[in-house]
């Protein structure tokens, strides 16, 4: 049963057919001696030992490395394929091929005639192997495919050194697509042929197939259960299993927000009852057997059940708001600016979904939404999604998403086109209710506490006690809860008011929707009546004349208007100075009105005043300036050629 790495063969005479000589093998870690020694055959045939590998030949088992890279699982057939490599490869087999190469490569292989047959290597044709011409290296295929886990698509990639140009196949591109004679994209997310787009080899060029859903059969929904943890305490070694949900039995309205039958968490972990042979005993008692791995059965009486108590947890749920066209109608959703791509997270795994492109209405959308995210997978844990549902709501025109699994770590997001209104969609949270016991108060002595009708502790109970006797606390800031979560005290709205210099405000606060019931803060809704202080920030005047301040808080206030005049004969009005006129009577008498309305014109905040000067005073007094400056330029070169003359007299 032992194996021995053999190091060395020796033989005396290595032409010879038969010889003597001796084997060197490793025995580090076998515990045989370091000296030399002899082994003796008693079973019959001599020992035949195969040493040298070969150089021209190599096996392996059909189907044992991934149909695809990093597949978690392989389809091996289990079938030796022996094959010819290097420059020992034929281009042309004849009928004796096989049987030659049988024989060459089995030869002293041992006398036992059923050795091929049991290695699955009989003769060619018969019980045995075939022979075939194999043109595409499976250890080594040329064509890589992956599987895209975000999109939920194959990719394909080639090797540009075996299939690329200056190859002997000299291909410059390639083509994936599914049956020859298909009019359509198959279940593989494979195009038809007329449909396959070419994708030059260049080196890390990748093809991808359209995203495609597992459509094989499935578990019905209703006998699916999700978020089930399995922990292992290596400690007390042992495991512990829980339902992920919570919650107890309680009839409709027998608890507050509970208007219809709650069922109790549960969950069971057991095993059929196995007679001598290993045959189930009951098909109908699951839990008449031990289950010894996980500790749990019918004899394990050390094993610890804890019931769920309170409120079921709930789901997360994630609402998108109103689509922007009816779609309770046929419409089309394409694949233009990606409005058929969704990005969507669910429990912290995320993934990139993509609807076909077609005619749709809002519930044979959700269904396809719905199959796309439940296949979305952790492309690093391998965790899938599972148990959302998508439903169109016909009534508020929007779309609803909830995980199958409960309690404050389920989360959903979903992001898609403003048309179907998902491209703003709140986070979803589950939600767990948190559970307090009212206990009855007791002093150290653990004698009962009570509050008598001045308001004291003491410890001797009402005269007339009624049943449910809880003490009433009226402190400022206090609320106060009977037995079943009702609202006590206060009765009426808390009033608040505080009055300082340039502040003031006045608060009525209505405490009659509390309950003694504790979730996890949410902010249900925000009414907003009022604004923060702001500073004033800019000035603005619209085409009507209307002065508007802005200020820091975001408001814009009115301050003023400005008015304008019209007159009957506009020219003939008197320019008093640049752009002033006044009025006189051949323009008639001022009309004024608002600017934009009948007969007056608009206002252009921050316009330039095209110029209204007396162009021929300022053509005067341009020449004037010219011939001055000319006058000038004049003195100055008489200047300079007297200057000029006298250093020349001086030299």
């Amino acid at each position: 049963g032992r194996e021995f790495t053999i190091s060395n063969v020796v033989y005396e005479t290595d032409t010879a057919n038969s010889t003597s000589g001796y084997i060197q093998i490793n025995t580090t870690g076998l515990g045989f001696p370091d000296a030399d020694f002899d082994i003796t055959n008693t079973a019959g045939s001599d020992i035949k030992v195969l040493f040298d590998p070969s150089t021209t030949v190599e096996a392996f088992f059909e189907g044992a490395e991934n149909v695809y890279e990093d597949a978690p699982v392989n389809f091996a057939s289990k079938k030796i394929v022996i094959r010819e490599t290097g420059t020992a490869k034929q281009p042309n087999l004849d009928a004796n091929a096989f049987s030659n190469f049988q024989r060459v490569f089995f030869q002293g292989a041992g006398e036992d005639p059923d050795t091929l047959t049991r290695l699955g290597l009989g003769a060619a044709g018969g019980d045995g192997g075939t022979e075939d011409t194999q043109w595409v290296d499976e250890l080594d295929p040329p064509v890589k495919v992956t599987y895209d886990e975000i999109n939920q698509r194959l990719q394909f990639t080639v090797d540009r050194t075996v299939l690329g140009t200056g190859t002997d196949s000299n291909f410059n591109s390639f083509t994936i697509y599914g049956k020859e004679t298909a009019t359509d994209t198959n279940n593989l997310g494979l195009v038809s042929k007329d449909d396959s787009p070419d994708t030059l080899i260049r080196g890390g060029e990748i093809l991808s197939g359209e995203s495609f859903v597992a459509d094989g059969e499935e578990i019905q929904l209703n006998d699916k259960r999700f978020g089930i943890t399995v922990e292992y305490n290596s400690d007390k070694k042992s495991f512990k299993i829980a339902s992920g949900t919570t919650g107890e039995q309680i009839a409709a309205q027998g608890a507050l927000g509970v208007t219809s039958a709650q069922k109790a968490s549960n969950i069971q972990v057991g095993r059929y009852a196995l007679d001598a042979t290993g045959s189930v005993v009951d098909t109908t008692d699951f839990f008449s057997g031990d289950n010894n791995l996980l500790g749990v059965g019918l004899t394990k009486t050390e094993a610890e059940f804890t019931a769920g108590r309170g409120l079921a947890a709930t789901s997360a749920t994630a609402i998108g708001a109103t689509a922007t066209e009816p779609l309770n109608e046929v419409f089309r959703l394409s694949s233009a600016n990606g409005e058929n791509v969704f990005n969507v997270s669910v429990n912290g795994i995320s993934g990139i979904i993509t609807i076909p492109p077609g005619f749709y209405v809002g519930s044979t959308l959700a269904e396809a939404l719905e199959r796309k995210i439940n296949q979305i997978m952790d492309p690093i844990t391998g965790e899938t999604v599972g148990g959302v549902t998508a439903q169109y709501n016909a009534s508020t025109n929007n779309f609803e998403f909830t995980t199958g699994t409960t309690g404050d770590t389920s989360t959903i997001k979903v992001k898609g086109s403003s048309r179907l209104g998902l491209d703003d969609v709140p986070l979803g949270v589950g939600t767990i209710p948190k559970i307090f016991n009212l206990v009855q108060a007791t002093n150290a002595d653990g004698v009962a506490l009570f509050v008598n009708a001045e308001g004291d502790v003491v410890e001797t109970p009402p005269e007339n006690m009624v049943d449910g006797y809880y003490p009433l606390y009226i402190d400022e800031g206090e609320l106060t809860f009977d037995k079943t979560g009702k609202l006590i005290n206060p009765k009426q709205d808390v009033h608040y008011e505080k009055q300082e210099e340039g502040f003031s405000i006045a608060l009525d606060i209505d405490f009659g929707s509390s309950t003694q019931f504790a979730q996890p803060f949410s902010v249900l809704s925000v009414n907003q009546d009022g604004f923060t202080s702001g500073r004033l920030d800019g000035l603005e005047i619209d085409a009507s004349g209307t002065i508007r301040a802005n200020y820091t808080n975001g408001q814009n206030n009115p301050l003023g208007k400005i008015v304008v005049a019209n007159f009957n004969n506009q020219n003939g009005l008197k320019q008093i100075g640049n752009a002033t006129y006044v009025e006189t009577a051949v323009s008639g008498t001022a009309q004024v009105g608002e600017a934009g309305a009948e007969g007056f014109g608009n206002i252009l905040s921050g316009s330039l005043e095209r110029s209204n000067v007396d162009i021929t005073e300022e053509l005067v007094n341009l020449i004037t300036a010219q011939r001055n400056f000319q006058a000038s330029a004049k003195a100055i070169e008489t200047t300079t050629t007297l200057t000029q003359t006298i250093i020349n007299i001086r030299g």
